[in-house]
């Protein structure tokens, strides 16, 4: 690999890790961000973790997205399940809402 390849490589306009804010019924604050083509998931802290319905609507950044699936993941290195009211990631997956 050249330095010329690398410099392209670690180039770019790649803006995952960003923080915005988000708006859903359930959930108003700052999130993390990640890029995952058509979709982004957004992650935030949480001692619980939320389950609206799917496709239920939000603001991410001021854009409107639609949900369509939640994970969680405990903090604790060992893999144990969160206790209730422990601390653990939320991460949204969130499509843009396509006008009709």
């Amino acid at each position: 690999m050249t330095e010329e390849t690398e410099a392209t490589v670690l180039g770019g306009a790649v803006h995952n890790g960003r923080r915005v804010r988000a708006t859903f019924t359930f959930y108003q604050g700052m999130v993390g961000v990640r890029e995952r083509g058509d979709v982004q998931e957004v992650s935030f802290f949480a001692t619980a973790t939320p389950y609206p319905p799917l496709n239920v609507q939000g603001l991410v950044d001021g854009k409107l997205v639609s949900v369509v699936a939640i994970a969680e993941r405990h903090l604790d290195a060992t893999g144990a399940a969160p206790r209730p009211g422990e601390t653990r990631v939320v991460t949204l997956t969130v499509a843009p809402v396509q006008p009709k």
